[in-house]
């Protein structure tokens, strides 16, 4: 089977390989009850969920609010592809799913009620400081007014290449 491609930039320290999206997915399904078992966004708002990898907590979010618009992006197509996958295999119809650079959110300002990343990926160098703050303030821009941003942040040692 061919290996996937890594997207330009910063490579992902554990690769874009099946055994790591089969990982991705364990933890998914770990993190579920402990952060998105009572996760529900209300009917109509639009949420943009910044870094979905192979989308194995989207389908959860997606699940628990299945009235909401969610739109995922992630910077690797292969991990887009299969988080598309897995989205059309659990029959999910509430969710786009785009290639996109947090830096560089492909969305109007103010298109987004609720917005929403996890920062492994700062510990899992896919990024440094410096392009984290450069990409929440992309998704500032993108945030409505009235709108709500949150974050999770695990510690971790990185290295950036």
């Amino acid at each position: 089977m061919p290996q996937p491609t890594p997207p330009p930039g910063p490579v992902y320290v554990h690769g874009y390989d099946d055994r790591e999206r089969e990982r991705l997915e364990d933890q998914a399904g770990a993190l579920v009850s402990l952060l998105h078992r009572d996760t529900r966004y209300p009917a109509r708002s639009r949420v943009l969920e910044a870094g979905c990898g192979v989308g194995a907590q989207t389908v959860t979010l997606a699940m628990n609010s299945p009235d909401a618009e969610i739109v995922s992006i992630d910077i690797s197509p292969d991990s887009v592809n299969a988080a598309r996958q897995r989205l059309a295999d659990e029959g999910i119809t509430n969710v786009e799913v785009h290639v996109g650079d947090l830096v560089h959110v492909p969305f109007p300002d103010a298109s987004f009620d609720i917005e929403g990343i996890r920062m492994p990926t700062l510990a899992a160098q896919l990024m440094t400081a410096e392009r984290f703050d450069a990409g929440v303030a992309a998704l500032h821009r993108t945030a409505s007014l009235d709108g709500m941003f949150s974050y999770m942040f695990f510690k971790g040692t990185a290295r950036v290449e």
